[in-house]
This record gives structure tokens, sequence and C-alpha cells, in this order.
């Protein structure tokens, strides 16, 4: 099982969050379109009512008000899986779309953390 997981475990390197995001689309490239979509047809949560119109039209003003950083790295992604940037900020969205509602999460970023708080944008830590 522990080898399972361990193949799914992706080590990404580069100088800049963009290249960062240029290595991580290519690497995901085969996969992510097919992924995005049903992610996002079959992620939705049952007690949050998903407009599809409406949350692609929020979704790339999501991503324009997070920190350059995250820009970049999505910008960097969509260049490297040939996807359009919106496609990527849906991908992006989708979890904030419905954790809004009642979750949040943590993401690491050596040597950072960043915790994001529904109905809030992830603000860059004092590392």
């Amino acid at each position: 099982m522990v080898a399972d997981f361990a193949e799914r475990i992706v080590h990404i390197q580069g100088d800049a969050p963009y290249d960062i995001g240029v290595a991580l689309g290519r690497h995901l490239k085969a996969r992510l379109e097919h992924n995005i979509q049903r992610y996002i047809t079959q992620r939705p949560d049952p007690y949050v009512q998903m407009n599809l119109n409406r949350f692609r039209s929020q979704a790339l003003p999501w991503l324009e008000q997070l920190p350059l950083r995250f820009r970049d790295e999505c910008a960097g992604m969509a260049n490297g899986c040939g996807l359009s940037l919106q496609r990527i900020a849906e991908w992006a969205y989708i979890e904030a779309y419905i954790l809004s509602a009642h979750r949040g999460s943590l993401m690491r970023a050596n040597p950072c953390f960043w915790r994001y708080n529904p109905g809030h944008c992830p603000k860059p830590p004092h590392c």
C-alpha cells in the first residue's frame, strides 16, 4: 500500500514559481484535462449547489487575487501542459468554491506552511 502512494509523489524543483509550474504541467500533461473535467463534475459536495456558469466566471478573478507566486505557478502549469490559464484556474478554484462553505486546508511550501481559511485568500507567510 505504501508503495502505491510513493509512486504518486512528485518532486518538482525550479528557480521560480513559474518554472515549477511548467515542470508540473509537463509532468501532468497527458492526463490533466481528463482529471480536471472529472474532478469538477464528480467532486462537488452534495451540500453545495454548483452553478457551472457562475463557477467558471469566478475562477480566473479568484486566481488573479492570489499572491503573485501562485499566479506565476498556475501560468507556468498552463504553458507546461498546453491548457488555458482559465482551465487551470477552474481546477485550483474548485476547492475554494466548495470548501468555502465549511472547511480549510493546509499546504506546505518549503520552508513555509500556508493555511487556507474558507472565504479568505491565502496571505504570504512570514518565513
